[in-house]
């Protein structure tokens, strides 16, 4: 008698919860609504200007004497950085959308919403806008700041325009129970959507890091950007769980190649010799470039879900994780990671950290550069690798990424862009520091 009556309540339970799916109902809702702009008034304010004051710094790029700084959301400034004590900005690329840069020869490439330019800049002080390419990243990849504390409304967008903007208002929805849509709820970091169910199903962020190869100084970028110029080929996180591959000609961006599959919440990217690194919010996977249009896969090392740059040298991938935020988890860590074996990389050591952002590291000096808590920047002798010693830690730079090149380093922080001397890891001075526009 009482299994049959625990299979009425069970029956009872499961009819009632088809019922409350099947009736409709009405919300009224304050929600985050899109403020759209058409595709052609973007194109039409993609434009040279003169050099401006950075306000809100983001991605960094160095190529060659050149500095390129992304102004989040809005552009790239260009700065003549000859003389790292005297760094003098030189022109301002207006492309609306913009979070991400590349540089390879005489070409910029830049993101503006979902499209990827290609920017002549065999003149620095005049570039030259020379292509667009369309829809290349997916919407809800690169979606814009919206308020946190809010649902998202529900919403069409029709060809030809892109968000770029929200504005809270009251909405009406009429739905049917878990598919009302003001039952999902977005987050927001780092210029990346989250909703509600990211902790339940992973679905996740970004940032990255690449140059031609990390032995060739003539281009280098920090650890948070998408983009990564290998050899003859160009590759950009453009989704979830893919990345897209361009073959560069003399011309710049030409026949697109392939979209590479390379798992869920990827958001890093970092090569070494022949080796692809891609940092993720669930760990970190290693590839073979050795077919660079399709690399293939060697090994993974799981972590902890969070926020995942990474950089590498010899037998030692540094990773940090920043938990605690929208990627998921609450650990805040430096995880240094045994590579010595490709195809079964071990966790060796875990240095915590209080939030930590973009790193770097300069094999050759045996220093690793960690930004954290966007209030101060650690500076690690790694010698005796994993074993790491602490140095020195930069205060009153609010650092958000770094550049390490040659005994100069680059830091993009929220109060602006400074330039260390660090031949003498022991006696690291300041060179110089771009200013950010005061409100």
């Amino acid at each position: 008698m009482k299994q049959q009556s625990y299979i009425f309540i069970l029956l009872l339970v499961f009819f009632s919860s088809c019922l409350k799916d099947s009736v409709k109902t009405e919300s009224t809702f304050t929600a985050n609504v899109p403020i759209t702009v058409s595709k052609a008034t973007i194109i039409e304010n993609t434009i040279v200007k003169e050099a401006t004051t950075l306000v809100n710094p983001g991605k960094i790029y160095v190529f060659n004497n050149f500095l390129f700084v992304s102004e989040k959301g809005l552009g790239v400034h260009i700065i003549d950085n000859s003389n790292p004590s005297n760094p003098i900005n030189i022109a301002f690329i207006q492309i609306p959308g913009n979070i991400d840069i590349a540089v390879d020869g005489n070409y910029l490439y830049a993101d503006s919403f979902k499209d990827l330019l290609t920017i002549d800049i065999s003149d620095p002080t005049s570039p030259i806008i020379k292509s667009r390419l369309e829809n290349v990243f997916d919407q809800s990849y690169i979606m814009p700041n919206f308020n946190n504390d809010y649902p998202m409304s529900d919403y069409e967008i029709t060809d030809g325009e892109e968000i770029v903007s929200w504005r809270l208002e009251e909405v009406k929805e009429v739905c049917k129970g878990s598919d009302c849509f003001y039952n999902q709820r977005f987050f927001w970091e780092d210029n990346i959507a989250f909703t509600s169910d990211f902790f339940g199903n992973g679905i996740g962020g970004t940032s990255a890091t690449g140059g031609k190869t990390n032995s060739d100084f003539g281009g280098r970028a920090g650890s948070m950007t998408r983009f990564m110029i290998y050899q003859d080929n160009f590759f950009a996180i453009n989704s979830w769980n893919t990345m897209k591959a361009y073959k560069i000609s003399s011309d710049g961006l030409s026949d697109f190649n392939n979209t590479v599959e390379i798992g869920r919440n990827i958001e890093t990217l970092f090569t070494l010799g022949s080796n692809l690194f891609v940092g993720a919010q669930a760990g970190l996977f290693i590839y073979d470039l050795t077919n660079p249009v399709n690399p293939s896969y060697i090994s993974q090392f799981n972590h902890a879900t969070a926020c995942d740059p990474v950089v590498v040298f010899e037998n030692y991938a540094y990773v940090t994780l920043r938990g605690g935020n929208n990627c998921g988890g609450w650990g805040n860590q430096l995880d240094i990671i045994n590579i010595s074996d490709i195809t079964n990389p071990i966790l060796d050591n875990t240095i915590e950290q209080t939030a930590p952002y973009g790193l770097g590291v300069d094999g050759y000096r045996n220093v690793l550069f960690v930004c954290d808590n966007l209030s101060e920047l650690k500076v690690y002798d790694i010698t005796s690798a994993p074993n790491l010693v602490l140095i020195d830690r930069i205060q009153n730079v609010e650092a958000f990424d770094v550049i390490p090149l040659l005994g100069n380093l680059i830091v993009s922080a929220s109060n602006g862009i400074f330039q260390y001397d660090y031949t003498d890891v022991n006696n690291i001075n300041l060179l110089s520091q771009i200013p950010i526009a005061q409100p």
